[in-house]
């Protein structure tokens, strides 16, 4: 789309992204919305939203080829927390700390926990072996199945001394493991108990577990690297005595138990026994929440998911979430920071940028301190910028344009067409 701004008395044209179909609000249920599918984005610091493929795992249909317009414009009300894909690969689903559940196209949407009150938020889902199927874990413990995914018990009555940080299904889905940040395990169904690393010293955190494929052992990995290995679970390494520029936020093991990865917040990948190197995204970004010359992760990877052949895999991103108990992180700061960095952003780059500074005055509607009256409009001109197309503007649609730049120029306080564009 072409919108035409007029910076110190010259007129310019700043190429968009094509739209497609994107709401003002998204549900948390079936289809995601979206945009034209797009990679990194060198000066924001930020990963597409949907899954980022390696090896084999290009051929994977939840990859945006698969939703036609892909997971780019995933506006959650929440982070995305969790990934479960099918068999084969040939879709999948992705889980919000809201419980909220996105499925691929043709992949069944069969429930999620978007409109429950939940006492603590999502941390991950599994998925059932047939794919017909999935649960959600809580950081409490609370367990909730949907399709064919059956309800084995949960931590959710109990005392826990440290949150629940993922779970493991069983290979025949007739139960499952939850792991707890302090390495304790809690097995329900046909899942064993194979031992843990409740109340043993840790270096840092467990962050999350694999299961082997005869589900008779599991791994447990750290932040830090630190492998744990239970019942017939192997150990081929870790990174526990390395220093990491981001801390490991998942592990996957292979097809044939023969070895594993570990995936590090910044999109490193690190492989073990006879698990393949196919790429990372570490060298496109500095560390999360840090920085790297003008790079800014916000939105960390949080797992990794091997193809079926083990000759690949896809790393997730979340989405970037509001803190309005922090100045620089409300709904508010965070869309102003879109609205700054969007005319350096490539032409694909900045529907997304206004689209997510929309989402970010969404959020930020609900719970940012102070007057937020001011916010519907600011999304309404930010959606309307964001929708004008790429060929063919009419003069209407120019002046349209015009007025957005000017109105949001006010709302943010910084005019941005004013430095050189």
């Amino acid at each position: 789309m072409r919108i035409w701004v007029e910076p110190r008395g010259k007129w310019r044209s700043v190429l968009l992204a094509v739209v497609i179909g994107v709401s003002a609000s998204v549900l948390a249920v079936g289809l995601s919305p979206g945009i034209a599918s797009a990679g990194y984005s060198p000066t924001t610091g930020y990963f597409p939203f949907e899954p980022q493929a390696f090896g084999d795992a290009a051929s994977c249909q939840i990859l945006a080829s698969s939703f036609g317009t892909g997971f780019d414009a995933l506006f959650a009300n929440q982070p995305v927390v969790g990934i479960a894909v099918t068999p084969g690969c040939t879709g999948g689903w992705l889980a919000t700390a809201d419980g909220g559940v996105f499925s691929s196209q043709g992949v069944p949407f069969y429930g999620s926990a978007g409109n429950l009150h939940l006492n603590q938020p999502i941390v991950g889902m599994a998925a059932t072996p047939d794919g017909k199927g999935y649960w959600l874990v809580a950081a409490d413990g609370g367990i909730f199945s949907y399709g064919d995914a059956q309800f084995y018990g949960s931590a959710g009555n109990l005392h826990l001394n440290r949150p629940i940080v993922g779970m493991a299904a069983t290979p025949n889905g007739k139960g499952y493991w939850l792991v707890a940040a302090d390495g304790g395990i809690f097995s329900y169904g046909d899942a064993q108990f194979y031992g843990s690393m409740g109340g043993k010293s840790l270096d840092a955190p467990i962050v999350g577990m694999a299961s082997t494929r005869d589900g008779d052992g599991y791994w447990l990995v750290a932040a830090d690297g630190g492998i744990f290995t239970f019942g017939n679970a192997a150990f081929d390494g870790s990174t526990g005595g390395a220093h990491l520029v981001a801390p490991v936020t998942g592990m996957a093991a292979t097809p044939d138990d023969g070895g594993y990865w570990l995936v590090a917040a910044d999109g490193g990948v690190f492989a073990f026994g006879d698990a393949g190197f196919y790429g990372s995204l570490s060298s496109e970004a500095g560390s999360p929440g840090g920085s790297e010359g003008s790079d800014v992760i916000a939105n960390p990877i949080i797992a990794l998911v091997s193809s079926p052949s083990g000759r690949g895999y896809l790393l997730l991103p979340t989405t970037p979430a509001v803190n309005p108990t922090k100045p620089d992180d409300t709904g508010y700061a965070l869309a102003r920071r879109e609205w700054q960095i969007s005319p350096y952003e490539a032409a694909v780059y900045q529907s997304i940028t206004w689209l997510q500074a929309a989402s970010y005055l969404r959020i930020g509607e609900g719970v940012d301190p102070g007057n937020t009256s001011g916010y519907p409009a600011a999304i309404a001109e930010l959606d309307q910028l964001a929708s004008i197309p790429e060929m063919d503007v009419t003069p209407v649609q120019q002046g349209e344009g015009k007025a957005d730049v000017a109105a949001l120029t006010t709302f943010f306080n910084a005019n941005i067409f004013s430095r050189g564009l």
